[in-house]
């Protein structure tokens, strides 16, 4: 008796999935309770149907809006590689023209080509200024291209992390008060759990078939999963 207190909590409270994963769980376990055919199962079928069409009725407008962050998640990435291609261009010109142990090199490089890749994505505007700055500083002597190089890689830095930020606030928005809702989503598969065991009591096992386990135990997450929890953060349980 004294272990009976574990049984009392609800079984999906702490899944640690995204919210198009476990939509799919709760979606498919809707579809199996319709599917046993059983009088004795009316109420919580429409109290599932419900829930799921409240919570994730715009799945399918979420799943747009990821792809969306995740093409535009590349095109900085894009942005990025072709800014370090730019440096090595730049450090080419600088060491030809004013030799590696100059001033004028050490006033360029002087963390060497690593200082400006090695950085958070937050610190690339600033390395990229400081790459155009310089550049300008030493058109005379290095030729406008460099220069003009930097500044189009600004532009389009500038561009496509708006573009980034602005997608990410869309995707958080789409399933306002998520917490909230999934925590009545618990509290149903609780109660839909507890009506599909009264109906096997001399069963207790057909209450795996209604459920696809693997979609919320699954110990090695997909990539795509893990990705739309990050952009989940605290909202998921």
């Amino acid at each position: 008796m004294k272990h009976f207190s574990s049984y009392a909590a609800y079984p999906t409270k702490n899944t640690l999935v995204g919210r198009f994963t476990f939509a799919g769980f709760f979606y498919n376990h809707w579809q199996y309770l319709v599917a046993a055919n059983n009088p004795a199962y009316s109420s919580i079928i429409t109290e599932t149907e419900n829930l799921y069409k409240e919570t994730y009725g715009e799945i399918t407008q979420f799943i747009e809006a990821l792809g969306s962050k995740e093409a535009s998640t590349k095109h900085v990435g894009n942005v990025v590689v072709s800014f370090h291609q730019q440096v090595d261009i730049f450090y080419e010109a600088v060491v030809y023209k004013f030799h590696k142990k100059s001033v004028k090199y050490k006033e360029c490089f002087p963390d060497g080509v690593l200082g400006y890749k090695r950085n958070r994505l937050d610190e690339y505007p600033a390395k990229i200024k400081q790459a155009l700055d310089l550049a300008d500083k030493y058109s005379a002597d290095l030729g406008t291209d460099i220069k003009d190089a930097f500044t189009q890689i600004q532009s389009d830095f500038d561009a496509a992390t708006s573009l980034l930020s602005t997608i990410h606030g869309h995707v958080k928005s789409i399933i306002p008060n998520y917490k909230a809702k999934k925590e009545l989503i618990d509290k149903q598969i609780l109660k839909n759990v507890c009506t599909i065991l009264l109906q096997n009591l001399d069963n207790p096992m057909a209450l795996t078939s209604f459920f696809d386990e693997h979609l919320i135990n699954s110990k090695k997450k997909k990539k795509t999963d893990k990705k739309i929890k990050d952009e989940e953060g605290s909202d998921v349980p």
